[in-house]
């Protein structure tokens, strides 16, 4: 046989190796263990039935929010249409006073009416002031009312999904109650154990470990019993080969504690054996009257008969939570989907809250908001800046290197500079006749860690031969704080143009 064909033979066996794991790992999961960890959460299944009541509650009342809203909807329209109207009939009054003011009264009255004219037309022109001033602050109110009400506000998305996921924890539940085994339900795993063993070591009864042994031989038991299994079969290998001596020697035997040489025996009275399947009766009774021999009326035999209860009760259990493999798979798929839908609205919700709070980092949600930061940090930020400016009008560059990092850049102009050169360029414009004012007012300053960001309008001006010029800039600044001192990293500067 080639060495390619042994290779790939040995890949094979690798792949069923790793399918068999995976497959039995999949049995043990998919019982009605596992599903009742979720089934007997008190919590879950009193939350859903609550939520079965009050969702569809609520959804029954829906259409009077409906009602309400559109309500809300036609009474907002309706003043919007009478205050328009109104503006328009006043107007339409202010312009037929106008005209009746100014129509010729004759030579004479004319004289004598024209100061009662202009005193007409100020009343006039101040009615048609405040009627212009109510208009302009009403119909923005007006339409700020009319986009806070929804035009048809859907009933909320969260409510139907738990709705939907408590519908689907109740047929779960209900699937649980009818379908899984009496004693599944009424004790978990090791309370089941404890219980086997407490009742053998009080009544010792021969049937105990009768049945505790038939559990051993199902599928559940061998799969649980695999790894100790595995270690019998090499050890039983090693007791046949003394004994098939001659004389039959027992160093094998000798190796073993009383316990392992126990669970040998019970192996070979349990399980065949494939490679000494044909000597299995004189291997049981070479085991057995060695045990004879050695440990009559020994104290192990109690422990090993407590251990083979404990096992045997471990194979009964996973025997009956996994029958009925279909129904267990149905009712895990509806848990798992409710509580998909569950995390997906609290997710959702988080999110929601989260927002709202204008949080966005893990480290914001323990220490608050970059918003939050405190004002003496906010403040040396702003300083920070402010001293930039002075160290640049008073072409001060020890200042400047002082208030700024070691690789300070700032953008300028479409350009970029350095702290030298930006220095150098303000003493160009000082020595052309310019002097600037620069100004901080009201900046947006937001804080991380050891790194702060800046926005703010520059209001500001700029004066030379021909005058002063008030002049505006859009700038913001990186800061980062080094020993307890804030300094500017970078800096950016966009001036506004005048329209």
């Amino acid at each position: 046989m080639s060495p390619q064909s042994n290779k790939q033979k040995a890949a094979r066996r690798w792949i069923r190796s790793r399918l068999s794991e995976s497959y039995n790992a999949l049995r043990n999961a998919l019982n009605w263990r596992f599903v009742r960890g979720i089934g007997e959460l008190q919590i879950l299944t009193r939350a859903s039935y609550l939520l079965i009541v009050i969702v569809p509650v609520l959804a029954t009342f829906w259409p009077q929010v409906l009602r309400v809203v559109g309500t809300e909807r036609m009474v907002i329209e309706a003043a919007n249409t009478n205050l328009r109207n109104t503006g328009l009939e006043v107007d339409a009054a202010v312009a037929r006073a106008r005209e009746l003011v100014n129509s010729p009264a004759g030579p004479l009255l004319d004289a004598q009416l024209t100061g009662i004219r202009e005193k007409l037309h100020q009343q006039i022109d101040r009615v048609d002031t405040a009627t212009d001033r109510i208009e302009q602050s009403a119909f923005p109110y007006l339409d700020k009312m009319r986009a806070s009400v929804a035009e048809d506000p859907r009933f909320p998305w969260s409510l139907t999904a738990l709705f939907f996921a408590a519908l689907l924890i109740v047929i779960a539940h209900f699937i649980y109650q009818i379908a899984v085994p009496d004693l599944i339900k009424d004790a978990t795993w090791d309370e089941f154990i404890a219980n086997r063993m407490e009742e053998f070591a009080k009544y010792k009864h021969e049937a105990a470990k009768a049945s505790a042994r038939k559990f051993l031989k199902t599928k559940a038991g061998i799969r649980l019993d695999k790894p100790n299994r595995l270690q019998d079969t090499e050890k039983i290998s090693d007791v046949y080969a003394d004994m098939i001596k001659d004389p039959p020697q027992y160093d094998a035997v000798d190796q073993l504690s009383e316990q392992q040489v126990r669970r040998l025996l019970e192996a070979l009275q349990r399980d065949a054996f494939p490679d000494v399947a044909k000597a299995r009766d004189d291997l049981e009774s070479y085991l057995q009257g060695y045990v004879d021999n050695n440990y009559k009326n020994s104290p192990g035999e109690a422990v090993f008969e407590m251990g083979v209860i404990e096992r045997g009760a471990r194979a009964e259990y996973l025997f009956r939570a996994s029958r009925n493999v279909p129904t267990i798979v149905l009712t895990m798929l509806l848990y798992i989907a409710a509580i998909v839908l569950i995390c997906r609205v609290v997710w959702l919700q988080a999110v929601n809250v989260a927002d709202q709070a204008k949080i966005h980092t893990p480290r914001e949600l323990l220490y608050g908001p970059a918003e939050l930061a405190a004002p003496a940090d906010k403040e040396a930020v702003v300083q920070a800046l402010r001293l930039m400016y002075m160290a640049l009008a008073n072409e001060d560059t020890t200042q400047l290197r002082e208030v700024t990092t070691s690789d300070f850049y700032s953008f300028d102009g479409g350009k970029r500079f350095s702290g030298d050169e930006l220095m150098a360029l303000i003493k160009s414009l000082h020595a052309s006749g310019k002097t600037f004012v620069w100004t901080v007012p009201e900046p947006t300053v937001r804080i991380e860690d050891n790194v702060a960001w800046i926005t703010y309008r520059n209001r500001g001006s700029v004066q030379d031969a021909a005058g002063k010029e008030d002049v505006s800039w859009l700038e913001s600044a990186v800061l980062m704080r080094k020993a307890g001192i804030w300094r500017v990293h970078f800096f950016h500067s966009t001036r506004v143009r005048a329209i």
